[in-house]
């Protein structure tokens, strides 16, 4: 097997050049790749070990190179490329994992959940932080009426964080002659979609720095929720419920079984486990089946690997894509999120429509270009269904009221009642938009999870009962069997 060693360095070699080269075909052609060093295991005289190693090997440097090799700027990402920095972070990730349960055992899966939670949490925040530092700098220069170029070049002062980068790059594509929505799109690629899109909009109206303020306030608001201090923290729960199903998985596989003989044994086999533990062992023993283990693993790395995919590639509001389209239907209608997600359209139509009129547009022209903010899809239905109306016709008012935009936008828009006060009603209408959805976001946090940590009281309570039934009944029955 030694002899082959120089042939299979060297077949490598021509792999990592072609890796390099074609990394899309390459990419698509991962399992192929993959699955010819394991075919290898099919040899007798080659140990098992050398053709798993060989398809890790070759796993690792193809989603390595693709991940880390250079490319020029285009609009849309590659797909190939998307997929190499998943599988390049779950490669990271899973390396992470090993080596923390190598040092702590079971401690090491918490830790490893805690550490998952704390790097989701921080790019987000960092995500949203970083958007308020550009737009921050943006709408200084737009009111003191100073080159944007110019003011982002001074603002990035040699620095190396960033947001210099940031600004150094959109100072580039500005000069070049691009928008500000598409320098910051080239940019600052992680931006959030809604921010490019809003400032598409207010570029179409001639209103970029009243849009560029308002992102401002949207962004401050994203980071103070952010930076509040929560009673209890989104993880406890899932750290919680994962101890307590690995706990119960140990005691129904080595404990509860050994009550079930001992029962048995002392009754003749005239009793049985009480009602809740045979539940309990029934319920764990379904679920540790290998077929029902391996589904619910492949669920949760295929539960991963959308979300990533989903967190890293932006959203498209011109042209949304499957999965967001799909995201915003179920958003749209399930109880609760449905409310914030009406609430946080509405909020950006109002201010899209507040800086048409601002402008001059006719409401037609302001609702078409309302269309291209990165809204809710089924809200974006009613914006269509809106237009639709407004030119064949109808009052705007009442057809606002008849597609389901709420009738606080209808009474703002109303000119029979509100004569010349519609500016200044729909100025009010969005900071009450913004503060109700910040104000009931909290309200829900502070209900939901004391009522998670109930339930997961219940279900410790259960298991606990489920357990000292068991012992209550061995202790019984051995008093009752052996006493005379």
């Amino acid at each position: 097997m030694w002899v082959f060693f120089p042939v299979i360095l060297l077949v490598l070699g021509v792999y990592v050049v072609l890796v390099w080269k074609f990394p899309g075909w390459l990419v698509g052609l991962l399992p192929v790749s993959v699955g010819v060093p394991l075919a290898l295991g099919l040899v007798p005289d080659i140990p098992e070990p050398f053709p798993i190693s060989l398809g890790a090997l070759v796993f690792i440097i193809t989603v390595s190179l693709v991940h880390f090799k250079p490319m020029p700027f285009i609009e849309e990402t590659p797909w190939y490329k998307v997929l190499s920095g998943i599988l390049f972070r779950i490669i990271i990730w899973c390396f992470y994992l090993i080596a923390l349960t190598a040092m702590f055992h079971f401690f090491g899966v918490i830790l490893f959940i805690i550490s998952l939670i704390f790097v989701f949490r921080y790019k987000q925040t960092r995500r949203y932080s970083l958007s308020l530092n550009v737009l921050s700098v943006i709408s200084a220069a737009m009111r003191q009426n100073l080159p944007l170029p110019m003011a982002l070049e001074t603002a990035a002062a040699n620095g190396k964080d960033p947001a210099a980068k940031i600004y150094r790059q959109t100072a580039k594509w500005l000069c070049e002659g691009q928008s500000l929505s598409d320098a910051l799109k080239r940019a600052y690629r992680r931006c959030p979609a809604e921010i490019i899109a809003a400032l598409a909009a207010g570029e179409a109206m001639n209103q970029l720095p009243a849009a560029a303020a308002a992102l401002e306030q949207d962004c401050i608001a994203h980071v103070n929720g952010f930076e509040k201090i929560r009673p209890i923290h989104p993880a406890y729960p899932l750290i919680v419920i994962l101890v307590a199903v690995v706990i119960m998985s140990g005691l129904c596989v080595f404990i509860i079984p050994t009550f079930a003989e001992v029962i048995r044994d002392i009754t003749g086999g005239q009793a049985v486990l009480p009602a809740s533990t045979q539940l309990l062992l029934n319920l764990t023993t379904t679920l540790m089946r290998p077929g029902i283990v391996l589904l619910i693993v492949i669920g949760l790395l295929i539960i991963l690997m959308v979300g990533l995919y989903v967190y890293n590639r932006p959203r498209r509001p011109e042209r949304p894509r499957l999965l967001s389209r799909a995201g915003d239907w179920v958003k749209w209608h399930i109880p609760g999120v449905s409310y914030f997600e009406r609430l946080y359209s509405l909020q950006r139509t109002i201010q899209s429509v507040q800086a048409g009129l601002k402008a001059g547009y006719s409401f037609d022209a302001i609702v078409r270009r309302t269309l291209r903010l990165d809204v809710n899809e089924c809200f974006r239905i009613r914006l269509h269904r809106w237009l639709e109306q407004i030119e064949a016709g109808r009052p705007i008012a009442d057809s606002a009221a008849a597609c389901g935009l709420g009738r606080t936008l209808a009474w703002a828009l109303d000119e029979k009642v509100n004569k010349g006060n519609t500016p200044q009603l729909l100025k009010m209408l969005e900071e009450i938009c913004r503060n109700r959805y910040h104000y009931r976001l909290n309200i829900a946090h502070s209900v939901i999870w004391p009522l998670v940590v109930v339930a997961m009281g219940g279900g410790v309570g259960f298991v606990m009962f489920a357990m000292f039934s068991a012992i209550v009944s061995m202790i019984t029955y051995t008093m009752d069997y052996s006493m005379p």
